[in-house]
């Protein structure tokens, strides 16, 4: 099984952006988490847009992926470059400790970021 970060979509006038994950393997199964919050009325470049929905994505992905853990991880257009992604290995290793101890997970070498050279 492998968990994938499908991407996002956002409509800042209306004030909602979606985020997709799903996991594919013995099950498929799709989730999509919605935030909505006021309307937007000013411009936003759109690099630092696209930084910070691609980072949101991967934070809040955590939530899903604990569900199984697979270990193969997939980013659709992966953004990642190699130091990133092993932020990413760190906050998914390091920043869920009480999770795996409690779960009794033995996250090492569960975490593994692609990333594009």
């Amino acid at each position: 099984m492998k968990f994938i970060f499908k991407g996002h979509e956002s409509d800042l006038e209306k004030g909602e952006i979606f985020f997709h994950f799903g996991f594919e393997g013995e099950k498929n199964i799709d989730f999509t988490e919605k935030i909505s919050f006021s309307p937007v009325a000013f411009k936003i470049p759109e690099t630092l847009l696209k930084s910070l929905l691609d980072n949101l994505m991967l934070i809040l992905g955590v939530s899903y992926w604990k569900a199984y853990c697979p270990k193969e991880i997939e980013i659709k257009d992966n953004f990642l470059t190699r130091e990133q992604a092993e932020f990413w290995n760190t906050v998914y290793t390091k920043g869920m400790g009480e999770f795996y101890y409690k779960n009794k997970i033995d996250f090492r070498e569960l975490i593994n970021f692609p990333y594009n050279n």
